[in-house]
């Protein structure tokens, strides 16, 4: 009967499928020298790269900003202009008969204001009711046609968005404390802190038995926690932080009553119970009996427009301002001819910057949460193939474009300005993604890892390099490490400068045994392991 034997096999850096099918098929002991690398120091780099075009940063459609007909053109296509440069003039129109017409209005309006304000001076003020800040109406005692009293509650309003915690002091403490401040809470029950503000300090105190004065103090947020949570109080001032003498519970706003200022019939309510209003909302309103029917709003209303009307006729005497240049460019076109009648928004003129230029990239989704604003790139333009071009990433796009189920997004990288680059010229960029300089490193294949801890086999002067068993081979020391690259792991502590690592292997051994892979230790995916490496970016970078 054939006999099977089960094996499991990490594949590493070097060894291939061909290396691994012999080992389990030819019987014979086989010695086999052991990879080992020396840890070094160096520098290692992170990078995602990509392809893309060259292109203007800032191209601008000038639209006219007024309406005008046009008197001059001061450039020409192809023309360079630098910002704020003139490129359309416009002439003015008469308009003095309508501004003479309107002016006499406008006096006979202000004549009526002044006679209305006159005759509502004994008017009471106050005939709608508001709310004194903000908060939720609790409670509303009163309807539609009711008649109330002046000074009479006709409701109540808490802020339940608002929540207090109040703590005591000791009195020497009380000199720093000061309303305003801010102040940690901590809440005790879900480990959970936050921020608020001292809202009262209660400067007379209160003695206790034992001779010593405590000050309440009372601290205010605005978040969402339960009343009676117990809460630990420390509170920030110039002179250091100082903690409450024991926990408060977290408790509601205080309750604001409601009150009418005028006596008058309920005519209308604005709000009901329940509702949140914001501080000045009218609640509901009064008709007094000493309301007298004026139209004030709707002749201030008349006096607005008329001096509207004033200002946009003054407005269009003066000539409309002349169109110019936002940007330092070069002219691609111009849009208006002599004497057209110019409306708002039309087009004057095309420029674009040749000067700034960017690269734009499609960037796979997976890599753009290592991309952030201001990243440096070194970039290869194809044209000048030996030279090595730097830029910065300068927008990263919010919305990705999918394709065949793989979504990217584009990154756009601002030049460093250089004559030779040319808008067009295909280029492709590494972004440096992180690195660091002279650190501890080993090929990122020494690297194992088992339970969450990361592993390397260190050679003693007893080891040899040339042994059956890895089992048998160094020592195994755990490591702490940091960044890595598709070909080095950095070393934070666990090894020195000048020591051995084995590089695991598929060691092959006697007939009636199963292979040994590296001491019993598991190379997963992102440290050493040929299929699990974690990749540097999208198109082959991490390098």
């Amino acid at each position: 009967m054939r006999k099977w034997i089960i094996v499991s096999v990490i594949f590493v850096a070097g060894i291939g499928g061909f290396t691994a099918y012999k080992m389990l098929n030819h019987q014979e002991p086989v010695l086999a020298q052991i990879a080992t690398a020396e840890v070094t120091r160096g520098n290692i780099e992170v990078k995602v790269s990509g392809t893309g075009v060259l292109e203007p940063v800032t191209k601008e459609s000038v639209k006219a900003a007024e309406e005008g007909t046009v008197v001059s053109i001061e450039v020409e296509e192809g023309a360079e202009v630098k910002k704020g440069d003139i490129l359309v003039t416009y002439e003015a129109e008469d308009l003095s008969d309508q501004i003479q017409q309107a002016q006499t209005n406008l006096k006979k309006k202000r004549l009526e204001l002044q006679d209305l304000q006159e005759r509502q001076k004994e008017i009471i003020e106050n005939e709608k009711v508001t709310a004194p800040e903000k908060g939720y109406l609790i409670s509303l005692n009163v309807e539609e046609g009711d008649e109330v009293s002046a000074n009479e509650v006709i409701g109540s309003i808490r802020d339940s968005d608002t929540k207090k915690v109040t703590v005591p002091f000791p009195s020497h403490q009380m000199q720093h404390i000061k309303p305003g401040q801010k102040a940690e809470v901590f809440i005790v029950s879900n480990f959970y802190s936050l921020e608020g503000t001292v809202s009262e300090v209660d400067l007379i105190g209160e003695t206790q038995s034992n001779g010593s004065t405590y000050h309440d103090v009372t601290i205010e947020f605005q978040e969402k926690i339960a009343a009676g949570s117990a809460a630990q109080i420390t509170v920030n001032t110039p002179n250091g932080n100082f903690t409450g003498l024991k926990n408060g519970l977290v408790s509601e706003s205080d309750t604001i009553e409601i009150r009418t200022k005028i006596s008058g019939e309920v005519t209308n309510l604005y709000v009901n119970e329940q509702e949140k209003v914001e501080e000045g909302q009218a609640i509901l309103e009064l008709e007094s009996d000493q309301s007298v029917d004026i139209n004030i709003e709707q002749t201030e209303l008349d006096i607005q427009e008329i001096e509207q009307d004033i200002a946009s006729y003054q407005e269009d005497q003066i000539p409309p301002s002349p169109t110019r240049s936002p940007i330092d460019g070069v002219v691609l076109s111009i849009d208006v001819a002599l004497m057209d009648e110019v409306k708002l928004g039309r087009a004057i003129a095309e420029i674009i910057n040749y000067e700034d230029l960017q690269l734009v990239v499609p960037v796979d989704e997976l890599d753009i949460p290592k991309i952030v604003i201001g990243q440096s790139a070194e970039i290869i333009v194809d044209a000048f193939p030996e030279e090595t071009f730097r830029g910065e990433v300068s927008e990263i796009a919010r919305e990705g474009t999918s394709q065949n189920g793989v979504s990217t997004f584009d990154v756009k990288i601002l030049m460093e300005r250089n004559d030779k680059l040319r808008s067009g010229m295909s280029a492709s960029a590494e972004i440096m993604i992180e690195g660091k300089e002279d650190v501890l490193m080993v090929p990122i294949e020494a690297v194992q890892q088992r339970n969450g801890q990361s592993f390397v086999r260190v050679m003693n002067s007893s080891s040899s390099e040339t042994e059956n068993n890895l089992q048998e081979q160094g020592e195994m020391k755990a490591v702490q490490t940091g960044i890595h690259n598709e070909t080095f792991m950095e070393i934070i502590n666990g090894l020195e400068a000048g020591e051995k690592v084995v590089i695991p292997s598929v060691i092959r051994q006697q007939s009636n045994q199963a292979p040994n892979f590296g001491g019993g230790m598991r190379t997963p995916g992102g440290f050493g392991g040929g299929t699990g490496r974690p990749s540097g970016g999208f198109g082959g970078g991490g390098r």
